[in-house]
């Protein structure tokens, strides 16, 4: 089940927070949880509400190695929480993703779903306007992983369900964030100031003050 809750009074954020229960007991595994989201991202992604996917080696590196993830910052809230709905549950909760819902923490100990990915290959039938029918089939190794949430442990009933976040992805995010700042470090710096050349002597100018000197220079030599 979904609940709001407020936020603690000295958080830095009072926006009412998400929270996902369970509200019977489920055995270890049985438990499973799919991203559902329309955004993905090959950079800017969400803090705690992003999660990878992991590419065909064809496909990654037909985007040039990009990394790909799940967006799910529209998911994440089922609606806009208000006051008098703190600590009742969502009656709407199909609005929202579950996946992206759940709050997320880089303590592995803290967590009780665990992330994954899901290979699986993709059988169809496609009948076409003729009626012609095509068999498509793709192996697992062409398609991207599915990444799923699951419970390695038993849940009791009335437990508060907290996930490990996508830590691979936090890392790159903090490659990405570092090079940006270095960027636009590099932006601000001032250019160095470049060596001043010397002035240039006018055309003509020093010329003819040494044809002067050296006609004098004769001048004194015949008197």
């Amino acid at each position: 089940m979904v609940v709001h809750r407020a936020q603690k009074a000295l958080a830095v954020e009072r926006e009412p927070v998400t929270e996902v229960w369970t509200r019977r007991k489920f055995q270890a595994h049985e438990l499973i949880l799919a991203p559902t989201t329309t955004e993905v991202k090959d950079r800017y992604w969400t803090n705690l509400k992003s999660v990878m996917v992991n590419l065909p080696k064809a496909t990654s590196n037909a985007i040039g190695g990009k990394t790909l993830a799940l967006d799910g910052r529209l998911r994440a809230d089922f609606r806009e929480p208000r006051a008098q709905d703190l600590g009742v549950e969502e009656k709407k909760a199909q609005l929202g993703s579950l996946f992206f819902a759940i709050q997320r923490t880089s303590v592995r100990k803290d967590a009780n779903l665990m992330l994954s990915h899901l290979a699986s290959p993709l059988s169809a039938a496609v009948t076409l306007p003729n009626g012609k029918k095509i068999r498509i089939h793709t192996p697992a190794e062409g398609i991207p992983d599915v990444p799923i949430l699951s419970n390695p442990e038993a849940l009791p009933a009335k437990t508060r369900l907290l996930a490990i976040d996508d830590l691979p992805l936090n890392a790159i995010r903090v490659k990405e964030q570092e090079k940006r700042q270095q960027e636009l470090l590099a932006l601000a710096k001032p250019k160095a100031l470049a060596k001043p050349k010397p002035p240039e002597r006018e055309k003509g100018k020093g010329k003819g003050k040494e044809k002067q000197e050296g006609d004098l220079a004769k001048r004194s030599k015949k008197s």
